[in-house]
């Protein structure tokens, strides 16, 4: 039951946002040096069914503190069996930026898929938003973890 209100909430951000699709659309792809085949799709349930973690943080991006959800990004990697050392994120406008795989480790980085348990719709960084835990180390508060924290993603490329 969960997961179809879950389901439909997506769809309705997502039909608010103008980016119309299917409930069971992906919404991520994960590519590259990964051992499940040349590429593995995700829907919103398949990331939803995966264990989720809470991230509580202010961000540049944002006024105030609010609590990010969504599966930890090691978590991700290891259900494709990632095998590469770096990761490039893009995202929906063409964006994209570089991320060590080690900081998925060393600071348990999310994907997030909420905000404030809310579905991050399109137009305010959604669907998925990496996430890092900014106010546990001040040396997450710089320009270099800022650009990692790529939002609206839709793919990862594992190099």
């Amino acid at each position: 039951m969960i997961r179809l209100i879950s389901a439909l909430i997506l769809g309705l951000s997502l039909l608010a946002s103008g980016v119309a699709c299917a409930q069971e659309d992906p919404v991520l792809t994960v590519d590259g040096a990964i051992g499940k085949g040349p590429s593995m799709a995700f829907t919103m349930a398949q990331l939803d069914a995966l264990t989720q973690t809470e991230i509580k943080t202010k961000t540049p991006w944002h006024d105030g503190v609010h609590v990010f959800t969504g599966p930890k990004l090691r978590l991700v990697l290891d259900t494709v069996e990632a095998k590469g050392s770096n990761i490039t994120a893009h995202a929906l406008n063409d964006y994209s930026a570089d991320l060590p795989v080690e900081d998925a480790d060393k600071y348990g980085v999310i994907l997030a898929t909420r905000m404030d348990g809310e579905l991050l719709p399109v137009r305010d960084k959604g669907p998925i938003f990496i996430i890092y835990p900014y106010d546990s180390d001040p040396v997450l508060q710089h320009d270099v973890y800022y650009t990692r924290s790529v939002w609206q993603i839709d793919k990862l490329t594992l190099k």
